[in-house]
C-alpha cells in the first residue's frame, strides 16, 4: 500500500486528485499497522500532504504579492523531494 501512496504523490506534482486519493488510502490503510517502520512512513506521508496542502494555500494567497509564486515552486521542490525520501527509504 506504501508504494500505491508514493505513487500516487509522485503523479499529484502533475495533477493534485491523486495526492487526496493517496491521502485517502493512508488514513484508511494506516489503522490497522502494528509495524513501527510502516507507522513511520504513514506518519511521514500524512505530515508530507498536510504541510504541503498549508503551503500551497499560503503560496496561493501570496500570488497576490509575487512572493506567492516562490512559495508555490519551493513547495513543488520540497513536495517532490519528501516522496523521493520517503520511496527510497521504503
Amino acid at each position: 500500500m506504501l508504494q500505491i501512496v508514493y505513487a500516487l504523490f509522485a503523479l499529484s506534482l502533475f495533477t493534485g486528485l491523486p495526492a487526496i486519493i493517496g491521502m485517502i488510502l493512508t488514513l484508511i490503510a494506516g489503522q490497522n499497522l502494528n509495524d513501527d517502520m510502516l507507522l513511520s512512513h504513514y506518519r511521514y506521508q500524512i505530515r508530507t500532504f498536510l504541510i504541503m496542502i498549508v503551503a500551497t494555500i499560503i503560496g496561493t494567497i501570496l500570488t497576490w504579492f509575487l512572493v506567492g509564486f516562490a512559495i508555490l515552486g519551493l513547495t513543488w521542490l520540497w513536495f517532490l523531494y519528501r516522496v523521493l525520501k520517503g520511496w527510497v527509504m521504503l
